[in-house]
């Protein structure tokens, strides 16, 4: 049976980085970017629609925000990850402005096209942050969502009606896939406690404990037994760090009095804060929600300098009216 979703969300600075090989650079509106890349990025995005979108699917952009970009610094939300914990993403390189202006060009591209494309970006939000609420208003309940993106922290959005493509090579995967890799019921919380627990170098999170087998076991019953039923709470960071630190099976926590256990304590629920979504006002997403205008000259004039235009003629997305 053929996977038809009503709903494709897209990380797409995710998705950029998974595409991006070639760095030659074309000015198109006097910004210098990528035009393999963009070229890339549209094809491949077109492709999942055809093979998983149904007919009237409605295709969601999400976009993270750079530090490097001088006109993202002053924002909407004034708590940052940055000011929890100064050493988030620290180590990670910025890249050139022509990644991020392509990743411009491709919001623009998808804002002036079709109007079942919607595009979003809050500045000083991740596009993690953004996937719950979407689901929330813009997935009705019985529609289905499939999301594109190889990043951990999506899976904690994973339900009976929400699948994820991680891999452009592979299938969508369902919760239960998930839960069969990971070993341990996936949901919100308890993808959080296992990042604030054992780390994520990707991001500069810093692991509580060691990752020993023996210690991810441990993890694993912890979850089951307490946290197995929790599918949309709000998170008490202290409330499940209390839980967890009473564990006497984990030694490098077993005693609170103890500076380093305390240390550790106060390190997790900085974790948890770091690895957790930042809540999102409804009326704020709906506000920064770009529906795509139709504007189909400006799109066809976008093709045009990029190259896109060409490519599409050799091959297109979809069925072809048979001529009469």
């Amino acid at each position: 049976m053929k996977l038809q979703f009503d709903t494709i969300i897209v990380d797409t600075n995710n998705l950029c980085y998974k595409l991006l090989s070639d760095r030659q650079t074309k000015y198109v509106s006097q910004k210098r970017v990528y035009p393999e890349l963009f070229k890339s990025v549209i094809q491949k995005i077109a492709e999942i629609r055809s093979q998983y979108g149904k007919a009237d699917c409605t295709l969601i952009t999400l976009y993270d925000n750079s530090d490097s970009r001088q006109d993202l610094k002053d924002s909407f939300y004034n708590v940052s990850r940055r000011s929890i914990y100064p050493e988030y993403k620290v180590h990670r390189k910025k890249d050139n402005v022509e990644l991020y202006q392509t990743l411009d060009l491709i919001k623009y591209y998808y804002m002036v096209g079709d109007s079942k494309n919607f595009c979003i970006q809050i500045p000083n939000l991740e596009a993690d942050d953004l996937v719950k609420p979407i689901l929330q208003m813009y997935v009705k309940p019985h529609e289905t969502a499939l999301l594109i993106s190889n990043d951990s922290d999506w899976t904690r959005y994973l339900s009976d009606r929400v699948m994820m493509l991680d891999s452009l090579s592979s299938e969508p995967s369902t919760r239960d896939d998930y839960e069969a890799k990971f070993g341990f019921p996936i949901s919100e919380m308890n993808v959080m406690i296992y990042k604030s627990l054992f780390g994520d170098s990707a991001d500069n999170v810093p692991q509580i404990i060691t990752k020993t087998k023996q210690n991810v076991e441990y993890f694993k019953e912890f979850i089951k037994k307490n946290y197995v039923n929790e599918k949309d709470v709000i998170i008490d960071a202290r409330i499940a760090s209390a839980d967890l630190f009473k564990l006497k099976e984990f030694k490098e926590l077993s005693d609170l009095n103890d500076k380093k256990s305390q240390s550790k304590f106060d390190q997790f629920v900085i974790n948890m804060k770091l690895v957790g979504s930042f809540p999102v006002d409804p009326k704020h997403l709906l506000a920064a929600t770009v529906m795509g205008r139709n504007a189909i000259k400006l799109r066809e004039a976008i093709e045009k300098s990029t190259g896109l235009l060409s490519v599409q003629k050799k091959f297109s997305f979809g069925l072809k009216r048979p001529r009469s």
